[in-house]
């Protein structure tokens, strides 16, 4: 019995296609807050990159239950727009409904050209008390 066993010739493991990641967001902030909606922005590093995006993810948790040790759950919530301002600069914006007694951690990531994303943003963090409004 003759066996044949014929490949390409190539020894090697596939390797997965080359791509830049997106920049890191950078100054993640809570600018505003009023009549229960929350206003984000933030900025990137100058340079051209070919963003797709950025996704902007919330973890929310009830101020009563809160665990202050337990990592933040992060869910996909919605993506930036992008705003040029007076210098040329450009800024991005988020805004959401909020509601009083929760604990609110957003981050961003840009995305690239085939949905990659880049390194998570700082963390903004917003504690919406029932009686006094802002705290952080």
């Amino acid at each position: 019995m003759v066996v044949m066993v014929s490949g390409c010739g190539k020894k090697a493991m596939p390797k997965p296609p080359r791509y830049v990641e997106p920049p890191s967001v950078s100054n993640l902030n809570v600018d505003n807050v009023e009549n229960e909606a929350i206003y984000l922005s933030w900025q990137l590093p100058k340079g051209d990159y070919n963003l797709k995006n950025y996704r902007v993810y919330l973890a929310q948790d009830a101020l009563a239950t809160l665990c202050l040790t337990c990592p933040p759950n992060f869910a996909p919530i919605g993506e930036g727009k992008s705003i040029t301002q007076a210098d040329g600069s450009r800024l991005y914006t988020f805004q959401m409904h909020i509601q009083p007694g929760f604990r609110y951690v957003y981050k961003v990531n840009a995305v690239g050209s085939g949905n990659h994303e880049g390194k998570d943003s700082n963390y903004a963090v917003y504690n919406y008390e029932v009686q006094s409004g802002l705290t952080e």
